[in-house]
């Protein structure tokens, strides 16, 4: 009977040593057959809103003047091509972007995508960052494989959440903004006086800094990971809502500088 182990064990083993090698060979073949391509499109018509799901790459999106869009497509494939779409269904644009098997990990699309300043954008990314500069539509980003990053974003409504990275956002203006990460910090910097934000973390803090104003805000902190720091003027009965919580860190709500 101990000997019948003993073969199982080895037998067992042998295949997972034989998998393992099978694997890192695949990988090699997929590196030295790495190849990057290219594609460059531009649409012409009035894009109004733009939906990105990218399964193996990062998405740079960046508002421009004009009611077109453009959309550069840095492709990087091994033995497989990934998928790579971009079509306008109305005035909305869909751009799909996937990834090869999981040992090739130079397969994937990343996106460096022109819109319009007032389009709408909704993107996720799985084996990625997103970046969004100067767009000023209603947003919903989320990656699970990266960080997100806002700059110069004035939206009435944005949603951002990583589960891979942290979030960060400079030059706000935006009315509502909902920000969560479970992967990394939450830092949050506006241009002007928000109406309600709502910012969680559980993989690192939580910093919110406002424009030295006359308004006052119904402030609501908590932090399971660390301390909390509020300086700004605060009124319980106010109408300006900031929500921030965090399980991984401290939770700071200060004026700029």
């Amino acid at each position: 009977m101990r000997s019948r182990d003993t073969r199982t064990t080895w037998l067992v083993v042998g295949g997972v040593v034989a998998l393992l090698l099978a694997f890192g060979t695949m990988a090699g073949v997929g590196a030295l057959a790495h190849r990057t391509e290219r594609v460059h499109r531009v649409f012409p018509g009035s894009v109004r809103s733009v939906d990105v799901r990218s399964s193996g790459g990062s998405v740079h999106v960046v508002g421009a003047a004009g009611s077109e869009a453009a959309v550069d497509a840095v492709i990087n494939r091994g033995i497989q091509r990934p998928s790579n779409s971009q079509t306008l269904e109305g005035d909305r644009l869909v751009i799909r972007g996937g990834s090869c098997w999981p040992f090739f990990t130079t397969c994937g699309v990343d996106y460096t995508i022109r819109v319009p300043h007032d389009a709408g954008l909704t993107a996720h990314s799985t084996g990625g960052d997103i970046t969004v500069s100067d767009v000023h539509g209603t947003m919903d980003l989320s990656s699970s494989g990266g960080r997100v990053g806002l700059q110069g974003v004035a939206s009435d409504r944005v949603r951002v959440e990583s589960s891979g990275g942290e979030v960060t956002a400079r030059g706000l203006t935006g009315a509502s903004v909902d920000a969560a990460s479970s992967g990394g910090g939450v830092s949050l910097s506006f241009a002007a006086p928000p109406t309600r934000v709502d910012a969680s973390s559980s993989g690192g803090g939580v910093l919110i800094e406002l424009p030295e104003t006359p308004d006052a805000y119904r402030v609501e902190a908590s932090s399971s990971g660390g301390g909390t720091s509020i300086r700004i003027r605060t009124d319980p009965a106010s109408s300006r809502l900031i929500r921030a919580s965090s399980s991984g860190g401290d939770v700071t709500i200060r004026y700029h500088g």
